[in-house]
């Protein structure tokens, strides 16, 4: 199974599902980026990367800013959701332990400037670590295949879904052509925008609504984000609180 690359290779395959087709039908450029953008974003809500926070404790700490210091590692305010919180001693150690908060010790709210905060019941100890798991959005990289994160077992699945928007946009194409128009041209181009709201179903019948594979991980260091190694099966129904 190849695996599923950059911006280009992903729209150029997905392209590609859909066939030939005349330039007053083809996607833009635009429309080409707009869907593979709604397709990450459909995917990453189904399939989130578990990605990993970790910040020294300061025996004072108690609230946090989640929308500020995850911002650089691709957290977007109002769409992402801390799954887990820990306290770390001896962390990245063969001595690591780690001990959770209960749900009922800390929670996530929009403060009254739509900001993302977590609030913990307890600080964490100086000498300790705070660790944060949080769904992450993936990436399909402009330029870098390596820095793509769908898993490669997804990637079918994924330009599935990708091809689908994308026949979901001529059907809307061919749609918006007989309405602008008269006569045989509108008898002829509605057919079209039917045929092509089938063929989008068809596309997304075959995407990852199948269970999909797991993502892999690599360990955080303090005060960055990555994506995070887990048992924690993403089908499951999340707890926000």
């Amino acid at each position: 199974m190849p695996p599923v690359g950059k911006q280009s290779d992903v729209l150029t395959r997905a392209m590609d599902r859909l066939g030939k087709l005349s330039d007053s039908l083809a996607p833009t450029i635009d429309a080409q980026k707009d869907a593979l953008h709604d397709t990450i974003d459909e995917y990453s809500r189904l399939k989130p990367r578990d990605m990993v926070f970790e910040q020294a404790g300061d025996d004072t700490t108690r609230r946090i800013v989640l929308s500020t210091v995850l911002l650089a590692s691709g957290w977007k305010k109002g769409s992402n959701t801390v799954v887990s919180v820990e306290t770390v001693t001896a962390a990245g150690t063969n001595d690591e332990t780690t001990e959770s908060y209960d749900l009922e010790d800390w929670q996530q709210r929009i403060g009254a400037n739509g900001d993302d905060l977590l609030f913990l019941a307890t600080a964490v100890n100086t000498g300790s670590t705070l660790r944060l798991v949080w769904d992450g959005w993936h990436v399909v990289h402009e330029t870098d295949p390596t820095l793509t994160t769908i898993p490669e077992n997804d990637a079918e699945p994924f330009v599935s879904l990708l091809a689908s928007k994308l026949a979901e946009w001529v059907a809307r194409k061919a749609s918006d052509s007989a309405n602008a128009s008269l006569g045989t041209d509108q008898v002829d181009m509605e057919p079209i925008s039917e045929r092509w709201r089938r063929r989008a179903k068809e596309l997304r019948d075959e995407s990852f609504y199948a269970r999909l594979t797991p993502t892999s991980a690599t360990t955080a260091a303090s005060g960055t984000s990555v994506e995070w190694a887990t048992d924690r099966d993403p089908w499951h129904e999340r707890i926000s609180h």
